[in-house]
């Protein structure tokens, strides 16, 4: 971002301003083939008015000459509102205790796109060489970040950075049937890629994992449905503590209905299960998506949402905050400019144990170890399902044949209370955009962890 383009402006209380850009670099290659070598900036300013319980918005391009355009369209908007839906019968100050004071200074460095594209030719070349006998391949090598000024209520402007990059291979082949079997694997890096980030040993690494995956499922076995003893790899608990949890505790969900209502405050887990959604930091480093200012102009801070098997907490914006009787967290976020802000998640994550995964893989007879999750639903009721692209069969406390695709599903609380170990691991996953209402960055962790699953498509 060039400039402040609100600097000098006066900005009225009872109004946020927010200057955001959104950088997005991309290089795909399909079977050799660049499809894809895209870099798109996406910039604009927008505002959000309060008046007397009602929000409106505006938004528009970034110059300075919008600044007065979008701040009194924000307040003919909510004013038009108020006209049309009534204004509240109780008049609704909002919660001003956690402003956020912190100023992010790092500035954004742009990626060389000739890197990301060599780099996605060496590892499409790699593939080509190292993984005979297969279909097709897809390459994509990525950076994404949001740099934002955010103005509210006539205070300074605060600016926040956040940014990440990944590879992602997917390899396919066809198994004795003629069924084409594919193989997904994804590593990310919490910064915008840079010359040499991705050394030579860590891609073919990668490659060689994604291949040795794809051989053995090749080989693989169906499920036949029924429940299982299960280790988990931090991926899927990751994706499962987001869907089936996660969701269910963003306030604006659960005033509208969500099985958390009942157990708030209650024992949800064993003693052992605390997850929270982490703001910038955990267990003393730098989670991979940090964020010290929500799109409100809150500032972040670490929301406990089980704690010692205990359900502890909601995630706020301000009106949910005034609306519970409680904080803002910091967790009012906007992917675009021109989006407005809703109640969404961090970096969330089931805090590790104290398990070696090999002991919890000897602990079973007969289940599964399940590695990669492609995607999944939760709803308010904690039922959930979600999909599984890599696992393989444990018998008699060994790792077996492979499996094909399958999905797993049961009820949140069910799973919770089930689970009998964690590891000592935790590792985040921050490739992914959450999908409420808009696209989001966030980051999901958590350890290996041995729970009952239901498997298998009905």
């Amino acid at each position: 971002m060039t400039k402040l383009i609100t600097d000098g402006f006066s900005i009225p209380e009872y109004i946020s301003l927010r200057q955001q850009v959104n950088y997005v670099r991309r290089v795909s290659i399909v079977d050799t083939t660049i499809t894809a070598n895209e870099r798109v900036d996406r910039s604009g300013v927008s505002a959000r008015a309060y008046i007397n319980g009602i929000w409106g918005m505006a938004s528009m391009g970034m110059a300075q000459e919008n600044v007065a355009t979008v701040i009194s369209g924000a307040i003919k908007n909510a004013k038009d509102i108020s006209k049309w839906i009534g204004i509240p019968k109780k008049h609704i100050v909002l919660p001003v205790n956690n402003y956020c004071v912190y100023d992010n200074e790092e500035e954004y460095v742009d990626v060389d796109q000739t890197e990301l594209l060599h780099l996605a030719q060496k590892i499409s070349r790699e593939i080509t060489k190292r993984c005979k006998s297969i279909s097709s391949q897809k390459v994509m090598v990525y950076s994404d970040a949001i740099e934002k000024y955010i103005s509210i209520d006539g205070n300074l402007p605060k600016h926040d950075l956040i940014k990440r990059s990944y590879v992602c291979i997917e390899i396919s082949k066809a198994d004795s049937l003629g069924n084409v079997i594919s193989v997904v694997k994804k590593k990310a890096y919490p910064d915008m890629f840079k010359a040499n980030d991705l050394s030579e040993d860590a891609y073919l690494i990668f490659v060689d994992v994604a291949y040795k995956e794809l051989l053995d499922k090749s080989n693989g076995m169906q499920v036949e449905r029924g429940t299982y003893p299960c280790i988990l790899h931090p991926d899927v608990t990751g994706t499962l503590v987001h869907e089936a949890i996660g969701h269910n505790v963003e306030a604006d969900i659960a005033q509208n209905g969500s099985y958390v209502n009942a157990y708030l405050g209650k024992s949800i887990a064993s003693e052992r299960i605390c997850v929270t959604d982490f703001a910038n930091h955990a267990f003393g480093h730098s989670v991979g998506i940090p964020i010290y200012i929500d799109d409100e102009g809150m500032g972040c801070y670490d929301v406990p949402i089980i704690s010692k098997g205990i359900l502890s907490g909601y995630l706020h914006s301000r009106q949910t905050a005034y609306e519970f009787g409680a904080t803002p967290t910091g967790n009012a976020r906007a992917y675009l400019a021109s989006d407005e802000p809703i109640v969404r998640m961090r970096n969330t994550a089931l805090h590790p144990g104290t398990d070696n995964v090999e002991d919890m893989i000897q602990s079973i007879d007969d289940g599964y170890y399940l590695i990669s999750p492609c995607g999944g639903q939760a709803d308010t009721d904690g039922e959930f399902m979600l999909s599984i692209d890599m696992g393989y069969h444990i018998k008699n406390g060994r790792i077996d044949r492979a499996i094909y695709d399958t999905t797993i599903s049961g009820n949140a609380v069910d799973v919770l209370k089930s689970i009998s170990m964690l590891s000592k691991d935790l590792i985040w996953d921050y490739t992914g955009l959450c999908g409420k209402m808009q696209s989001m960055i966030v980051g999901i962790g958590g350890p290996y962890i041995k729970c009952n699953l239901y498997l298998g498509r009905d």
